[in-house]
């Protein structure tokens, strides 16, 4: 997964909470969400989105680097559960 831009983002959950409001955790990484009742995770790189995708994870990726998505909430990630495909 080297060297390839995350892009293209699907989501089969799209969650309506913020990254910057989740509660922060001991892991920089993670925030926790008590809508779901899991912890969130920042996923900056290619190698770290296909990780939590395979774990089936929730996760935050940053809107800029996701060309497919924009947030109306104003928030700089976006979060939930991606599809892999």
């Amino acid at each position: 997964m080297n060297n390839i831009l995350i892009r293209n983002c699907d989501f089969k959950f799209k969650c309506t909470q913020r990254w910057e409001s989740l509660r922060r955790t001991e892991n920089n990484s993670q925030r926790f969400c008590k809508e779901c009742d899991q912890n969130i995770h920042l996923c900056i790189s290619d190698d770290e989105l296909y990780r939590a995708m395979k774990l089936d994870q929730c996760v935050a990726i940053p809107v800029e680097i996701c060309s497919t998505e924009t947030d109306d909430l104003g928030s700089l990630f976006l979060t939930g559960v991606p599809i892999i495909r």
